[in-house]
């Protein structure tokens, strides 16, 4: 598992077949981390942040799996570097 620069949540490596970064057991916690990174209270207003649909977040939270992109995302955002 790796870390990206000083953030908390857990990155693994992906292989094309598999674009999620947090899986299972991590979504949830990953998910906590990304809206207080994103200082959002909600799974919408994490979704609105990210620039996803409302429902976004309730459905990786349904899939057990965070997209990469939307990590990745996220730290562009409150960062404003280019991780992609």
């Amino acid at each position: 598992m790796l870390k990206m620069a000083n953030h908390p949540l857990p990155i693994r490596p992906v292989s094309p077949q598999d674009h999620s970064a947090i899986t299972a057991s991590e979504c949830g916690d990953a998910i906590v981390q990304m809206k207080r990174l994103a200082r959002c209270e909600t799974d919408a207003e994490l979704a609105a942040f990210l620039g996803k649909g409302k429902t976004a977040v309730a459905q990786w939270r349904r899939r057990r799996l965070v997209p990469e992109g939307a990590i990745l995302r996220l730290l562009n955002l409150v960062e404003g570097k280019n991780f992609a």
